[in-house]
């Protein structure tokens, strides 16, 4: 990919723009996997975690981003939370009903959370994110497992990678074409 960056730029050796081709890759992965692009172009980046809320620092928020992250990979979009309905109960036989609806809301609609036209029904748990936690709410109720689905930032992309396994052809022409065009911007200013 980042050979065929410096050739679209005009810098086949690097010598220029090397760096600067690797810093943009990377970028380019992480915006176009945030934006409204389908996750089947960018299969390698999905995870899918099971979490023990029991198991947290705390049961009502789940840390996905720094050092002391309770995910695997750092985050950088949530797909979605449902129940881990794989769970066995006691007699040993698959539950596979899932007891919430877990539904993404943002900070605005957090904070008319004191309306009780804007609480949750009794199936419902509301989620948002702030910095470097998912929060959940409301954090009176008792949660068994949970799956998270995720966007997970990219690995450090590095110019020997093979990207072909992890990502779709589009995928990485658009990538390629995003980092192309943002050192060209940089050319054009020069």
């Amino acid at each position: 990919m980042k050979d065929e960056v410096l050739i679209r730029v005009n810098d086949p050796d690097g010598d220029t723009y090397s760096s600067r081709a690797d810093e943009l890759l990377y970028e380019g992965i992480s915006a176009l996997a945030l934006s409204e692009y389908s996750r089947d172009g960018y299969t390698g980046l999905v995870r899918t975690e099971s979490i023990d809320p029991r198991k947290l620092s705390s049961a009502y928020r789940i840390q996905v981003n720094g050092a002391a992250r309770e995910i695997q990979f750092p985050l950088l979009k949530v797909i979605g939370i449902t129940d881990d309905t794989t769970i066995a109960d006691d007699s040993g036989s698959l539950l596979g009903i899932n007891e919430h609806r877990f539904i993404p809301i943002d900070i605005a609609q957090y904070n008319r959370l004191n309306d009780a036209n804007e609480r949750p029904f009794e199936d419902e748990l509301y989620y948002y994110r702030q910095g470097d936690y998912i929060y959940l709410y409301p954090i009176t109720k008792s949660l068994g497992k949970l799956l998270l689905t995720y966007v997970a930032s990219p690995r450090e992309y590095s110019s020997g990678s093979v990207m072909n396994n992890d990502y779709s052809l589009d995928f990485i022409y658009k990538v390629i074409e995003y980092a192309t065009g943002r050192i060209r911007e940089q050319q054009a200013g020069e």
